[in-house]
């Protein structure tokens, strides 16, 4: 279909994109030639980021812009795999509607994969927001630690980097526990 190729052709051009380009480009559009968001994140000490909302938003969107494409990719081929199974075919032979065998069957067979690549996709937001946040002058712990590497700060280094390493494991350990109650047969005892 028509959107289908649409959806294929958008998600691959912006998952070849870099973050910086995809958060330059956002700047262009939304700042240069709209003039419609500010292009970084002034916030004074103490100042909560949730009180101003359009700070956020190009941050937001260049990292949703980096992440959203692969997922979307990796849920179609899922989708589309699940559908062409044996079990899908059992049961539309069976006389299930296909609503239903895209809903009840096919959809959380093709989620395993797919819960996988978010995982991967939320860790590579952890690496991405340094990128990020820098670019829009966000401070955080990515700013933070551009600055202490700039500055030598070893002890500072050290501690954001431990506190991505437990990100990304903890969000490998979710990952893997939602694939496990999400697919049936990877509960079952092995024969």
């Amino acid at each position: 279909r028509p959107l289908d190729v649409a959806i294929s052709i958008t998600s691959l051009a912006i998952i070849s994109l870099p973050e910086f380009v995809i958060g330059s480009l956002l700047i262009l559009l939304l700042f240069s030639w709209l003039n419609a968001l500010p292009p970084v994140a002034l916030l004074g000490p103490g100042e909560s980021p949730v009180s101003h909302l359009r700070l956020l938003v190009l941050p937001v969107l260049t990292l949703l812009g980096a992440t959203l494409a692969a997922s979307v990719r990796m849920t179609r081929a899922g989708m589309i795999q699940a559908l062409r199974a044996e079990f899908a075919e059992m049961a539309r032979l069976n006389g299930f509607p296909e609503r239903r065998v895209v809903w009840r069957h096919a959809l959380r067979n093709a989620l395993a994969p797919s819960v996988q690549v978010f995982a991967q996709n939320l860790q590579y937001l952890i690496g991405g927001v340094i990128v990020v946040e820098y670019l829009f002058g966000y401070p955080g712990l990515g700013k933070e630690l551009v600055d202490s590497v700039a500055i030598r700060d070893v002890r500072a280094v050290q501690s954001i980097a431990l506190l991505i390493s437990v990100a990304v494991v903890g969000l490998n350990l979710i990952a893997d526990l939602l694939v496990v109650l999400l697919v049936p047969r990877l509960r079952a005892p092995a024969r």
